[in-house]
């Protein structure tokens, strides 16, 4: 609704449908008068009026092509839109990974800080030297400037959202929302979908370039007018005839040159849907591989990486509280599980982009 690029579309396509009745646009109405001595006598008079017509088909042909070009105006605002609505989403899901990582950082810090408390107890008597203290502390500061960071991340990501939207406050947005996104359920494999936003604005640019050359080729045809003429002869008034004529055009190279311009246009429009229905299926085939490897790499997380983790942590935590291992263990353990978590996150994160993109090829709001 507040888009600033959508809106100027809208208002465009609401211009060119005002102009879908200016399709019929004859010439003004001639109207010429002669005073003086047109026959005999000193003073008679002669007035004619005169309308011109384009070529028989033209109007037919203007209107047909006035309204192609607001169906051409719509498909771009329906495009647009799906282009906004991924953008937006994108944004939207990389807010959501940046909250989740800012709870992990927060746990994280947790359990730093309680190696901080136990080394320094450790310190204090006499189990351990000053650099197992320093480096509990050393990594618990930078626990801190990544979630800083993080947050600075998160203005980033308001801030384009501001502009995408175009409000002036941040959006209240649902962070709860799972960051893994459900893919469409949508066919792939020999029978890939043709339509989308993006094919059906090409199709549409294709119809109207031939809309141009029919009209191009009408208007070479003759033209025609018809008039009435009033005048007095012998200073009696009231001599009315009618006149038709139409206007045949004898030098017939611009028209030539125009129509086949007209029709290269055609095949040019025709060429670009043709490559962008194969590009199309193209990335469709890819963003369907993506995914599945997405999937896989989600499977090993939950299944596997993520247990042994939450499994690592518990006896890494326990075993250097009760100071079976030494800090240097104790950090590799939980700087390992913290990777594990980090790169999950960052799994669900890719997931969803892939799914966004699906989402925009197939014209997904």
């Amino acid at each position: 609704r507040q888009n600033g690029n959508l809106r100027t579309t809208q208002l465009s396509a609401n211009a060119q449908k005002v102009l879908v009745g200016a399709a019929f646009d004859a010439p003004k109405v001639a109207i010429d008068g002669l005073f003086g001595q047109t026959q005999a006598r000193p003073v008679d008079y002669t007035v004619s009026a005169v309308q011109a017509f384009a070529p028989f088909g033209v109007y037919r042909s203007q209107g047909k092509l006035l309204r192609g070009q607001v169906q051409l105006i719509e498909k771009r605002l329906n495009y647009q839109r799906t282009e906004l609505a991924a953008l937006v989403k994108q944004q939207y899901y990389q807010w959501l990974y940046l909250s989740q990582l800012q709870q992990l950082l927060k746990q994280q810090d947790t359990l730093f800080q309680q190696a901080v408390r136990a080394s320094t107890l450790r310190y204090q008597t006499g189990e351990t030297n000053l650099l197992e203290k320093l480096s509990a502390e050393t990594r618990q500061l930078e626990l801190t400037n990544r979630a800083n960071v993080a947050q600075a991340d998160v203005q980033i990501v308001q801030i384009n959202l501001q502009g995408l939207l175009f409000t002036n406050s941040y959006p209240d947005i649902d962070l709860t929302v799972p960051l893994k996104r459900n893919a469409p359920t949508v066919f792939f494999g020999d029978s890939l979908p043709v339509q989308s936003p993006l094919i059906d604005l090409l199709n549409q640019q294709q119809q109207v370039s031939r809309l141009q050359t029919e009209l191009t080729r009408a208007q070479s045809r003759p033209d025609w007018r018809v008039g009435v003429t009033n005048q007095s002869i012998d200073r009696r008034v009231g001599f009315t005839y009618l006149a038709v004529g139409i206007g045949v055009p004898i030098f017939m190279k611009a028209f030539k040159a125009r129509t086949e311009a007209s029709r290269l246009g055609e095949l040019v429009a025709e060429n670009q849907t043709q490559a962008a229905v194969f590009q199309q299926n193209n990335a469709l085939r890819a963003l369907e591989q993506e995914l599945k490897k997405r999937t896989v790499q989600l499977d090993y997380y939950l299944k596997t990486a993520l247990p042994q983790a939450d499994a690592l942590l518990r006896n890494a935590l326990k075993n250097y509280q009760a100071g079976s291992i030494e800090y240097i263990e104790y950090f590799v353990g939980v700087q390992q599980v913290a990777q594990i978590r980090e790169s999950y996150l960052a799994a669900q994160l890719d997931y969803s982009l892939v799914v966004i993109e699906i989402e925009k090829t197939l014209g997904y709001e």
